[in-house]
């Protein structure tokens, strides 16, 4: 399959799950959380939603040629994001820490766009695995300073990123 229809089949297959999930979705900003209007907007958080689950569901990496990650999808995740939605396991919907998490994540999407973010996700993953890449570094290290109760403005700090790893590759923002 070419990188154009792999990019396709990831995004219907996106699409798809967030349509037949929608009555569970959840806005962030109903779960009341104390921090997380210190680190983005309040439009960020009334668009941005959760569904909760007691499996999260994971794109067939396989599907995608993703040759590295066989071992990585039987990783049992507690979260993951698609596009401007997250799901998390039930158990964690009193975790702020990860709502926050997936939270970076949703402004990666929203800032690369779903081609972009999708086929830059793809080759860090083939390249460094899950926890290494940009994406999970990014976003794992933000939670580290929220986890310390530093206040930053997290939407400036990932758009900065952002912009300076899509120079170092050379590619323009959109």
């Amino acid at each position: 399959m070419k990188t154009l229809n792999k990019i396709q089949f990831a995004k219907k297959w996106i699409n798809d799950l967030l349509e037949n999930k929608k009555i569970k979705k959840q806005s962030i900003i109903s779960f009341n959380f104390k921090r997380l209007d210190k680190y983005f907007s309040k439009e960020l958080l009334e668009v941005s939603d959760v569904i909760l689950c007691d499996k999260i569901p994971v794109l067939p990496l396989e599907k995608l040629g993703l040759k590295r990650l066989k071992k990585e999808k039987d990783i049992d995740f507690i979260g993951m994001t698609y596009d401007d939605c997250f799901f998390i396991k039930e158990n964690q919907k009193k975790n702020e820490s990860l709502f926050f998490h997936e939270l970076v994540h949703i402004l990666q999407w929203k800032y690369l766009g779903i081609d972009n973010f999708l086929l830059l996700y793809a080759i860090e993953l083939e390249k460094n695995g899950y926890r290494e890449n940009f994406f999970e570094e990014m976003a794992y290290y933000l939670q580290e300073k929220f986890d310390n109760n530093e206040i930053f403005n997290a939407e400036k700090i990932v758009q900065k990123e952002l912009k300076k790893f899509m120079k170092n590759l050379k590619i323009d923002l959109p």
